[in-house]
């Protein structure tokens, strides 16, 4: 009897993921559309919350936009970028009941550019996760991999209200605001300059 698989489809990446798998299946697998009827479960970008019953009774696989565990979570390009990090990547790991907390099998690393934004980091993050997928999508069928336990101590996770936090510069601009005094500023892509002003009170 041939083992099921499901991939989502909620994301473009994953879609591209999925048409990819159903041309490569090797001989004793199949693809099926309903995430009840599997045996195997991947992940590319999955955003609903699988239950533990779940997750015991089957083998889940995540490929998590981001290195753990420092990057757990949602929003992790832009915060790699916030934080200054010379490298972003992505992380295939078992899913347990934890929010990114599985056992890592493998991590991708490559290097946030000077200059990089997140939709920038973002499109690079897509193209090397569909081809770590097309690398390490057999040895998955085939439980083909050593798994290591992921340094809780080391763990980060972001959440969508911290996005939505960094997104409202209304008090970072009162806190820079000084008549007379450089206000806050960024540079274009064109290496200009850019002055940005607030309407305090003097």
């Amino acid at each position: 009897m041939n083992k099921k698989i499901f991939i989502n489809t909620n994301k473009d990446i994953s879609i591209q993921c999925r048409d990819w798998a159903v041309k490569n299946l090797p001989i004793g697998f199949e693809m099926v559309d309903d995430i009840d009827e599997c045996d195997i479960f991947i992940s590319v970008l999955y955003d609903k919350i699988v239950k533990k019953k779940f997750i015991d009774s089957r083998k889940c696989y995540n490929f998590h936009p981001a290195i753990l565990p420092n990057y757990a979570g949602v929003g992790t390009i832009t915060w790699s970028i916030l934080n200054n990090e010379s490298h972003h990547g992505v992380t295939l790991h078992l899913i347990d009941d934890g929010v990114d907390t599985g056992d890592i099998i493998d991590i991708i690393k490559f290097e946030i550019e000077d200059g990089e934004t997140a939709h920038s980091l973002h499109k690079k993050t897509m193209r090397e996760l569909f081809v770590f997928f097309k690398d390490r999508f057999i040895d998955i069928l085939n439980e083909d991999y050593i798994t290591i336990k992921q340094n809780m101590s080391n763990r980060k996770i972001y959440s969508y209200s911290q996005l939505d936090d960094i997104l409202d510069l209304t008090k970072y601009m009162r806190s820079t605001y000084f008549p007379g005094k450089s206000g806050p500023y960024f540079y274009n892509k064109s290496g200009e300059k850019i002055e940005l002003f607030y309407e305090g009170n003097v």
